[in-house]
C-alpha cells in the first residue's frame, strides 16, 4: 500500500472516531436539555456551552479531516495512482 493511502486510511479512521465522540456528545446534549427543560441555573448553561464548544470543535476538526483526505486524493491522481 502507498503513503498516500496509510495516510488516507489513517485519516478517514480518526473521522469515524470522532464521529462516534460526536454521538456521544449529542446524547449528552440531549439528556441534559430534556432533564432540566426549565432548570435556569448557572451550571447547567455552563455544561451546554461546553457541549456546544466541543461539538464544534469536533465538526471543524472533521471538515479539516475532510479536506486533508481530498487533498491526499488529488496527489495520488497527480501521481498516476488509482484514487479509491
Amino acid at each position: 500500500m502507498g503513503e498516500i493511502r496509510k495516510k488516507i486510511a489513517a485519516t478517514e479512521l480518526r473521522m469515524e472516531e470522532i464521529k462516534e465522540v460526536l454521538g456521544g456528545l449529542l446524547e449528552i446534549a440531549k439528556e441534559s436539555a430534556f432533564a432540566h427543560p426549565k432548570d435556569e441555573s448557572a451550571e447547567l448553561r455552563f455544561r451546554a456551552a461546553e457541549l456546544c464548544s466541543s461539538l464544534l470543535s469536533n465538526q471543524i476538526e472533521l471538515l479539516r479531516l475532510g479536506v486533508e483526505i481530498l487533498e491526499l486524493r488529488m496527489e495520488m491522481k497527480e501521481g498516476g495512482e488509482e484514487a479509491e
